[in-house]
């Protein structure tokens, strides 16, 4: 029980450094913390090893399937739907880019009809 309770420290700690590298790169206080707590949902209701899942693009893809699906899974309303959705890739991808900056051009994008197949075979 110990190692996951330093695991979630050693993981919001490297949220911290997230939120202060958005600001260090313009992004408002408010807005920083917003993205922090987009990637403190994702790892609480969708997936818990997001590191895991930035490393390789079928991971990557398969995580954005999941984001889909617990969209679905909590909107009431196709808007809603996308605005879930949308926040959350958007913190996903900044956090690649701020994790591994390296493999952050070579993520594939997540629009189109490639995640949503993905999405319809898999469950969270």
């Amino acid at each position: 029980m110990t190692s996951s309770i330093e695991d979630n420290k050693n993981l919001l700690n490297q949220f911290d450094d997230f939120k202060n590298w958005l600001i260090s790169s313009g992004f408002s206080a408010k807005s920083a913390n917003d993205y922090r707590f987009r990637l403190i949902r994702i790892t609480k209701y969708i997936h818990q090893n997001i590191d895991e899942c930035i490393e390789n693009n079928d991971k990557y893809l398969i995580l954005m399937a999941k984001i889909h699906n617990y969209s679905i899974e909590q909107a009431h309303t196709v808007t809603s739907q996308y605005s879930i959705r949308g926040t959350l890739r958007s913190a996903l991808k900044k956090y690649a880019a701020f994790k591994y900056p390296e493999l952050y051009q070579s993520l594939p994008n997540a629009y189109g009809k490639k995640v949503p197949s993905i999405a319809s075979k898999i469950k969270n």
